[in-house]
């Protein structure tokens, strides 16, 4: 029961530090929605490219130039061949990032299209955060990758596996409650949303059933402001208007 009630502590505390609303905004673990991931003092996990994405890439490029290879997937970068070449496993197949994308993103001279790419941040506490940021102008700049999305998965899983972390799961939804205006409940994350309240919900919470571990909780935040697509924002690069 002592160490029961010592879990349940653990993840409050754990909640009340992560899930922090700074003057109005969606944040969890200090990283917020809005924020330029460039701006981030994170570290990254490294994305591993293995045989068979890296074999995906090389034989779509054995018929077709990596430039026309993007403009197939509607991604536009104005950069050089090889730029391209060396991003094309991450944007193309993965659509994830680590450090080293960000780093190449950097030399890119302007990104068209609305890139959206997911990384993990590296923190090693067991609890993972996933980060997607989209692409949008940036007052003629190369464009701002601003989060959009964050996931927080949770070491709680559905009763029928775990009775015993219901307890867990009731104390998280009220710290998460008692944090943000609205936390939508799902049973499957992943789904096709039940209603339009819920497809368009800041905070949602439910289960991963496609997953490398069993079916964990997921907490959600999306960015829900309504603003132009980088490619119909006047405000995107010259480069992109040519």
């Amino acid at each position: 029961m002592k160490l029961k009630l010592m879990l349940l502590a653990v993840l409050a505390l754990s909640v009340s530090n992560s899930a922090i609303a700074q003057q109005g905004r969606l944040c969890l673990d200090n990283v917020c929605i809005g924020d330029d991931v460039e701006q981030l003092e994170l570290k990254w996990k490294k994305v591993p490219i293995n045989y068979k994405t890296s074999r995906t890439v090389k034989m779509q490029l054995n018929d077709i130039p990596v430039e026309r290879l993007f403009y197939d997937y509607n991604e536009r970068l104005i950069t050089d061949s090889d730029v391209l070449k060396k991003l094309a496993a991450h944007i193309i197949v993965l659509q994830k990032f680590d450090q080293e994308v960000l780093d190449t993103l950097r030399g890119v001279k302007a990104i068209c299209t609305p890139l959206s790419l997911t990384g993990e941040v590296d923190n090693g506490t067991g609890e993972k955060l996933f980060v997607t940021f989209r692409t949008v102008a940036d007052d003629g700049g190369r464009g701002r990758l601003r989060v959009v999305q964050l996931e927080k998965e949770y070491k709680i899983y559905p009763q029928h596996l775990r009775p015993s972390d219901k307890e867990r799961y009731d104390e998280l939804l009220s710290n998460l409650r008692s944090r943000f205006e609205k936390v939508y409940e799902v049973r499957d994350i992943d789904a096709r949303a039940e209603s339009n309240e819920i497809a368009f919900a800041e905070a949602t919470l439910g289960f991963r059933f496609f997953s490398d571990v069993r079916n964990p909780l997921i907490f959600r935040l999306r960015d829900t402001s309504d603003y132009p697509s980088i490619e119909f924002d006047e405000g995107r690069s010259a480069l992109c208007k040519k």
